[in-house]
């Protein structure tokens, strides 16, 4: 499933999206000059339009930095196979 910032966005403001619980784990970050690519496994459970999920996902982030500030430029994430209910 695609989820576009703005369908995340409206999911937490409206209480379509909630999440109990997150973990993270296999944390590793690589730095290249002003980015920094950050990848590992995350743990989650919650709700999405009253139905529950949990799973396993392996993630991958971006972040570059602008004027000082470190902006995220991709967020994206793959369940784990088998882990992963929805």
């Amino acid at each position: 499933m695609l989820n576009t910032k703005a369908d995340i966005m409206n999911g937490w403001s409206t209480g379509k999206l909630r999440v109990e619980a997150f973990d993270f784990s296999d944390v590793k970050v690589f730095m290249h000059g002003s980015t920094a690519v950050v990848t590992g496994i995350e743990t989650g459970k919650g709700t999405y339009l009253g139905n529950p999920w949990t799973g396993a996902y392996r993630f991958s982030r971006v972040f570059v930095k602008r004027d000082g500030i470190w902006k995220m430029v991709l967020y994206q994430n793959t369940p784990v196979p088998g882990a992963s209910k929805q």
